[in-house]
């Protein structure tokens, strides 16, 4: 008897119990904590079912939500199954050892059916991945061609296929129920897979949100050229992949999604896209060389909360041309990725005049008011051009006027030119900061930033978590002579020191010790060596002056205590 079947059978009357607990919602509140993934929750889940009536729904209800395999569900009838013996090199070529391929011993009847639908009324998301795809694949024939009339999943609402191989792709409709919201698709290097998007976006063109796999250029499709015995496929007459316009027909056919995350759009997609006031999440490729000569001046992407935008070619002037078409929507998060090819001429007039243009048209087209998040990634594989530019630091100065930002993450190639003036400015700025992160892949120059732009970092960003910056930290600040004087900043946690130089470790630990009192971790993102060793010592030193610190202060403490009980005695006496 599988795990629900006995939930099912041992479910007792309820007792009598607080009222509370007639409240559906509460019900469900408890059975939510319990995640079903990992065995101990589904157990507990079960357990839960068979506790009283008011439970046994809702847990069940749980148990069954989300799934990453439709073998829980064909469990319910566990004497149609069989698990074979792989062929030679099926096992290490398709499974990678995560599996063994599954048959029907017999065939599936209608009394098998009546034990599936007691449960699979009760899957709202499913994940097919690649990991057991050949596996099942004659359970999904066995399940194609026995299935009663009807959806197998009629409530099913999230759905994710992330199987590559296209001859599976004919087995998606077998999960595509009526209430559909949700539509994930891991790849898209086929025109089979074409065809399924042409077909969902035909039956479901409200869908609330679509994930597409972005394409790759450089995909080979292997998943053809051999089969379960090793033998190679013919490759003539192959079919071409899909397009981004084929992608893009797909979008068009979109009626009011909430979130889209797909590769490359066209102009017409990405418009039909701005036009659609119920869009809150996109992430996308812009094509090079993209323009919006029709919607200018804030007529796109009225309600756009969250953007993730990857630039083709490292066009910055296509990126500048989309955000121009906003007119300051409630934008919380933008995140953009160039590709540093185009920067290979970054330190010329041009170069740096469209880079300015694009930083100018974010502070006028997004609300100052909503942005929390600002990610900015310049970097790529290839740093043949590092020594090309430096990041000015009057562009960051043009983010000042997002005053709830919590989120700066800006990466580049080789540096900044900052000193502890700009970063005073931000700080006094960026009252709620919580992540600054002034990545770089190279830092061919000397910092102009001290430890005094730490200082005002931890004098007006009360709340910065972590922090990632190049700094010279040869020189160190005089230390505060009065306790009135003390910066202290408790909240940050982590420090990523970059490239700075460090000349005297005992210094630089006791000025960090007394000025961020919860510092407890160095990390690098990157594989700059150089003072790492030195930093590594500086973070055991500080760890050890926190703890004299405390000591310090609990003395401190006992003094005053002992100091104000003798006192009240002398005042008694």
């Amino acid at each position: 008897m599988s795990m629900s079947e006995g939930a099912e059978a041992g479910a007792q009357p309820s007792a009598e119990m607080h009222r509370s607990l007639r409240i559906p919602e509460i019900i469900w509140h408890i059975c939510s904590h319990l995640n079903p993934i990992p065995r101990a929750g589904a157990a507990d889940l079960a357990t839960l079912a068979r506790t009283c009536r008011i439970f046994h729904d809702p847990a069940l209800d749980a148990l069954w939500w989300e799934q990453d395999t439709i073998m829980n569900l064909m469990r319910c009838m566990p004497d149609v199954w069989e698990t074979m013996t792989p062929p030679p090199g099926f096992l290490t070529l398709f499974l990678n050892g995560v599996g063994r391929p599954v048959t029907a011993a017999r065939p599936i009847v209608v009394l098998d059916w009546d034990r599936v639908k007691k449960y699979s009324h009760r899957v709202k998301s499913l994940k097919c991945l690649d990991n057991d795809g050949l596996a099942l694949s004659c359970v999904f024939e066995a399940i194609q061609l026995g299935a009663p009339d009807g959806c197998l999943l009629p409530n099913l609402r999230h759905f994710t296929w992330s199987r590559s191989n296209k001859r599976l792709l004919p087995f998606i409709d077998l999960f595509l129920g009526p209430n559909l919201t949700i539509f994930a698709i891991g790849s898209v290097e086929h025109n089979a897979h074409y065809s399924v998007l042409a077909n969902v976006a035909h039956r479901y063109p409200a869908l609330f949100g679509v994930y597409i796999g972005h394409l790759d250029p450089d995909y080979e499709d292997q998943s053809d050229d051999e089969d379960h015995d090793g033998g190679s496929a013919d490759k003539e007459g192959s079919e071409p992949r899909p397009t981004d316009r084929d992608l893009s027909t797909f979008v068009c056919a979109l009626t009011e999604p909430q979130f889209v995350d797909v590769g490359t759009l066209d102009l017409a997609a990405l418009t039909h896209l701005g036009g659609l006031t119920t869009l809150r999440i996109l992430t996308t490729t812009l094509p090079a060389s993209i323009s919006f000569p029709s919607a200018r001046n804030g007529t796109l992407f009225s309600c756009l909360q969250i953007a993730k935008l990857h630039v083709e070619r490292g066009d910055i002037l296509g990126m500048t041309e989309l955000v121009r078409t906003w007119n300051c929507p409630p934008l919380q998060s933008l995140e953009i990725q160039f590709e540093t090819k185009s920067y290979d001429r970054f330190t010329s007039s041009i170069g740096l005049q469209s880079f300015q243009e694009f930083h100018d048209t974010v502070s006028t087209h997004c609300a100052p008011a909503s942005l929390k998040i600002f990610k900015l990634d310049a970097t790529d594989d290839d740093d043949s051009s590092a020594s090309a530019f430096v990041y000015p630091g009057h562009l960051l100065r043009s983010l000042i006027c997002f005053s709830n930002l919590i989120v700066v993450s800006i990466r580049v190639l080789n540096g900044y030119e900052l000193d502890d003036e700009v970063v005073s400015d931000l700080a006094h700025a960026w009252p709620h900061l919580r992540e600054l992160r002034l990545g770089t892949m190279a830092y061919n120059h000397h910092p102009r930033t001290t430890l005094l732009s730490l200082q005002a970092l931890a004098q007006h960003c009360l709340h910065l978590h972590t922090l990632e910056m190049t700094f010279d930290a040869t020189t160190v600040p005089a230390a505060a002579t009065t306790p009135q004087a003390r910066i202290i900043q408790n909240n940050l946690v982590v420090l990523d020191p970059a490239f700075s130089h460090i000349s005297d470790i005992f210094p630089v630990a006791r000025y960090l010790s007394g000025m961020f009192t919860n510092l407890k971790k160095m990390e690098w993102r990157h594989s700059w060596s150089g003072d790492r060793r030195a930093w590594n010592e500086v973070l055991a030193l500080v760890t050890q002056l926190h703890e004299i610190r405390k000591e310090e202060v609990m003395r401190g403490q006992s003094l005053i205590a002992q100091t104000s009980a003798c006192a009240a005695t002398a005042t008694d006496s």
